[in-house]
């Protein structure tokens, strides 16, 4: 849908990106914390402070021929 919505509203100069977060860290039980630690490569669960960034430069002008992306932020879990 990202794509699709870049493609079809770029012309009113209007981006679409799309933001894939691994798993964040928000009172998971002990186990699944663990699993969820051992799929990881960064050995941590992300944080909502470490979308910060990506937000901020997706939403200001220093990004303005950016569009129709997924931006993984994943400590490497979807490479492994």
């Amino acid at each position: 849908m990202t794509k699709y919505f870049s493609t079809l509203f770029a012309s009113s100069n209007v981006r679409c990106n799309l933001l894939s977060p691994g798993p964040v860290f928000h009172k998971q039980p002990k186990d699944l914390k663990n699993h969820l630690l051992s799929r990881t490569p960064m050995g941590r669960l992300c944080l909502p402070k470490d979308l910060t960034g990506t937000l901020i430069f997706l939403s200001n002008k220093d990004s303005k021929f950016v569009t129709g992306q997924n931006i993984l932020i994943d400590g490497g879990k979807t490479i492994i």
